[in-house]
């Protein structure tokens, strides 16, 4: 998984945009508000009993003959925790899903991990943490390696209060169930679901015999114009039904087929939909 210099530079100008307070381990280059530790200037504030004196702007007090006291603010990294589909439905499609959910995995965690952030990479019941100096290539690597998983399995395992992203078909009928605790439990949620141009527009007519990426099963069927009108209805709610559910817990979400060109998904659509800033 390769991403080219001129690629990476657009990339590094992006970061994922949090919307609330999400704690982290280390500082790191987002602006956070933990006191203590290296911390920036924020605002001033009047002064009250009590206020550490070391915190006065003595340069405003000279022009301005009132005390004020110098807010600042902690910088701080975010904590991202990344759900990655790598069932076997994700390998449908041409290009398949997995191509594009492993690329989007891999860009989203390599900006979270160079500003210095924690970064847990899920698969299933699996997981790896990747921190410190060298941890955005390591991370990769691994991404282009991860197992089979499934990502309910995944959600199912998290803890604490990070950044969440899940990258898949949804497919998983577990998914809902295993997703909804996580809003109230503070973690802010995007959604990434990816499905293949045959999923979305199927081109197939006559009798044919389909196989169940999940279970193997296979059944046949004779699919006309009307069972693909039908089968659009199916799909168009869906997808419907995701959005909304993302929308009632004030998640994110982006639906792209896996033939959408990688560099417009991550720099137009991601950013269109205020996953990335």
């Amino acid at each position: 998984m390769v991403f080219d210099g001129e690629f990476l530079k657009r990339l590094e100008a992006l970061r994922l945009a949090v919307r609330h307070v999400l704690r982290s381990r280390r500082e790191g280059e987002r602006a956070g508000p933990r006191p203590g530790g290296s911390s920036v200037f924020h605002s001033h504030r009047t002064y009250v009993q009590g206020d550490d004196f070391r915190a006065i702007d003595w340069s405003l007090y000279a022009r301005l003959g009132a005390f004020f006291v110098r807010e600042r603010i902690r910088e701080e990294a975010p904590s991202l925790h990344m759900v990655l589909d790598t069932s076997p439905s994700m390998d449908f499609g041409t290009p398949s899903k997995a191509d594009l959910a492993r690329r989007l995995a891999a860009a989203l965690g390599y900006l979270v991990a160079g500003e210095g952030g924690d970064v847990t990479l899920w698969t299933g019941v699996r997981s790896r943490a990747f921190r410190g100096e060298g941890a955005s290539l390591e991370y990769i690597r691994a991404v282009e390696k991860a197992e089979p998983g499934a990502p309910a399995a995944s959600l199912r395992r998290l803890e604490g209060k990070a950044l969440v992203v899940v990258v898949s078909d949804f497919w998983d009928e577990a998914l809902p169930d295993a997703l909804a605790p996580l809003p109230a439990a503070g973690h802010q949620l995007t959604l990434l679901h990816l499905l293949a141009p045959e999923e979305l527009a199927p081109s197939v007519r006559g009798l044919a015999r389909f196989v169940d990426a999940e279970s193997g099963g296979t059944a046949a069927r004779y699919i006309g114009e009307e069972e693909v009108a039908h089968y659009a209805r199916l799909m168009q709610g869906h997808c419907q039904s995701w959005r909304d559910w993302a929308r009632k817990r004030e998640a994110s979400y982006l639906r792209s087929a896996s033939d959408e060109p990688f560099d417009k998904v991550i720099l137009l659509y991601l950013r269109g939909e205020g996953v990335l800033e």
